[in-house]
């Protein structure tokens, strides 16, 4: 569900925005989609799938003013991941990995989401961002 989804539903928002002549699409993706993980294969795949969607329909809708991105959160603060945030070896071990030493909030996402959406981002197409305190470009030293 987490790719074929948003097949789906670009499929049916796409020719829209194109017939208006401009729009922003913007993808849920994962920081999973960025790195090997041994217990949430299907998901970190079908994640990466989204990434790849997104550049997909940057190339093809782009030429009729539609941009397509993805965001790629990382550990972000919401009732699903309270299970691993109430752990304390794993939040331990998490914020080393973390340059800014945090967990995201949903703030920080819907700050990108609304940067994508806004003019501000007319030249930023097909790319997937991750807003994850730096956690993807990190060795965790």
């Amino acid at each position: 569900i987490n790719l074929r989804s948003m097949v789906t539903l670009t499929q049916l928002a796409l020719p829209i925005m194109a017939e208006r002549g401009s729009g922003s699409a913007i993808l849920m993706s994962s920081l999973s989609a960025l790195r090997g993980n041994g217990s949430i294969n299907a998901y970190a795949l079908a994640k990466a799938g989204v990434a790849q969607l997104a550049r997909n329909l940057a190339v093809q809708w782009g030429p009729k003013g539609v941009r397509v991105n993805a965001i790629a959160p990382g550990l972000i603060r919401t009732p699903l991941s309270e299970p691993l945030i109430a752990n304390a070896d794993f939040m331990a071990r998490r914020l080393q990995m973390t340059p800014l030493r945090r967990v995201g909030e949903v703030e920080d996402i819907a700050s990108t989401a609304l940067f994508l959406a806004s003019d501000a981002s007319r030249f930023i197409t097909g790319q997937q961002i991750a807003v994850d305190g730096g956690t993807s470009v990190t060795d965790g030293s």
